[in-house]
């Protein structure tokens, strides 16, 4: 379910029994007579929830996920049910764009809500930090950065934690950059003045 049909009432998103404070999860690969030798499979989901598969944390309150019927690999992300009218009535107030991360699907449990999108492929933060970029390619980004950004401040959206790992790809080539909205919404909103609203910079270290 992507931004354009998630239209109208929160009530309409789907309900699943909620026991994310139990959670165990696995890194141990899946084991099978047929499978070669130091062949290793993706770890063993630690539950699912609905449609979806959970895996290991890639940071707090962010797992890896899949579409448990097509195999797909999402990213999701755990907030309180009490929060989730309020992160995804942003996404309901902002257009689609090219360079900004679509939501697939939502699922409410009782205490929290599971909010899926599609897998990155690394951030630019970290990219940054490992190799220096040709002009030609760092005004490309930029180009979809700033895009993205505006794309949000001309729809009243604040980006209240905007650093360069928010800002990841869609390929394994890493040519193409999307924005991911501040960790899945937490830096997304719509309370204050847009004129008096100025987003978080994080300096980086030289040297």
């Amino acid at each position: 379910m992507d931004i354009q049909e998630m239209s109208g009432s929160p009530e309409s998103i789907r309900k699943s029994p909620d026991r994310y404070n139990s959670l165990s999860y696995s890194s141990r690969p899946f084991v099978s007579r047929s499978q070669p030798v130091g062949v290793s499979r993706p770890p063993l989901p630690s539950r699912n929830v609905g449609n979806y598969l959970l895996y290991d944390p890639l940071e707090e309150n962010v797992l890896r996920a899949a579409n448990a019927h097509s195999g797909e690999e999402l990213v999701c992300k755990v907030i309180p049910v009490s929060r989730y009218r309020e992160v995804l009535c942003s996404y309901y107030c902002l257009p689609p764009h090219p360079n900004i991360i679509e939501m697939r699907d939502v699922v409410v449990g009782d205490a929290h809500a599971y909010l899926f999108f599609p897998r990155s492929y690394g951030n630019l933060g970290v990219m940054l930090q490992a190799r220096r970029l040709p002009e030609d390619t760092a005004r490309y980004l930029f180009r979809q950065l700033v895009s993205a950004v505006a794309h949000c401040h001309n729809n009243g959206l604040v980006l209240r934690d905007l650093k360069l790992n928010k800002f990841v790809f869609k390929n394994k080539e890493r040519c193409v950059s999307k924005i991911l909205l501040g960790l899945f919404g937490s830096g997304l909103s719509r309370r204050g003045k847009l004129k008096t609203s100025r987003p978080k910079l994080h300096p980086t270290k030289k040297g």
